[in-house]
This record gives C-alpha cells, sequence and structure tokens, in this order.
C-alpha cells in the first residue's frame, strides 16, 4: 500500500516520498476515514440484512402458505391429483458419485430452499392423509 501511495504522490506532484511519510499519510487517511468507511460497512449490512428476512418472508408466503391453500383447496373441492414443484428444481443438478439412488433430499441452509422443503412436506402429509396424488 505505501509503494502505491508513493507512486501516486511522485505522479501527481513530481516528489518523492521516504517510506516514514507515507506511513504518516497513509495513517492520517485510516484515522480520518476509517470510521466513516466502517459505519458504512454496517449500514450496508444493516441493509442487506432487512432484505435477506424480508425474502424469507416472501418465499415463506409463497412457497409454504401457497402449498397449504393449495393442498386445503385441493380437499375441499375433492381434487384427486395435484402437481408440486418439490425441492429438487432448487438445485441444477444431483451429484452421483457414489451411485446412490434415492439421494435424500436436502435444502440446504438458504431460505428459499428451506420454503420449498416446508412445502414438500405439506403436500406428502396432506397427499398421505387425504389421498390425493401428488406429482413431484
Amino acid at each position: 500500500m505505501l509503494a502505491g501511495l508513493k507512486k501516486l504522490y511522485y505522479s501527481e506532484f513530481g516528489e518523492d516520498l521516504s517510506d516514514f511519510q507515507a506511513e504518516e499519510i497513509l495513517s492520517y487517511f485510516i484515522k480520518t476515514l476509517g470510521p466513516s468507511v466502517y459505519n458504512q460497512e454496517i449500514a450496508d449490512a444493516r441493509a442487506f440484512l432487512t432484505r435477506k428476512l424480508e425474502d424469507l418472508d416472501g418465499a415463506f408466503f409463497v412457497n409454504v402458505i401457497g402449498a397449504r391453500n393449495v393442498m386445503r383447496s385441493a380437499v375441499e373441492l375433492d381434487i384427486k391429483k395435484v402437481v408440486h414443484t418439490r425441492p429438487q428444481c432448487v438445485r441444477s443438478h444431483y451429484d452421483h458419485d457414489f451411485d446412490v439412488e434415492d439421494v435424500p433430499r436436502a435444502p440446504g441452509i438458504w431460505q428459499y430452499g428451506l420454503s420449498k422443503m416446508l412445502s414438500y412436506e405439506i403436500c406428502r402429509i396432506y397427499s398421505r392423509v387425504y389421498g390425493i396424488q401428488t406429482v413431484f
């Protein structure tokens, strides 16, 4: 970083900086700008997490509550067959390195995958309890 500062100073002012001078300038900028940069990073992180929490609400409502509403409606309207996009649709592929035929469900840790897994469980339970053929 010091080498870059010395190079910039020379290209802008045509003078060389000693290592001591470059360290002092860098130290000054870190002390002066550091707190505001840190505070901006905190604000950015807070905004990011707020958006993620909003995404969680949306994913939960669309996938989990939506699946429940569809299956409840199927029961009320005596619909015997439902198509549901299960969590495998979230991943682009499965890893078949170990010749496993029945790949276990693994939604990951992100909220969309988890909400898809919950919606799958709701459909599976309704299918078993009410005899609805559910295509996953």
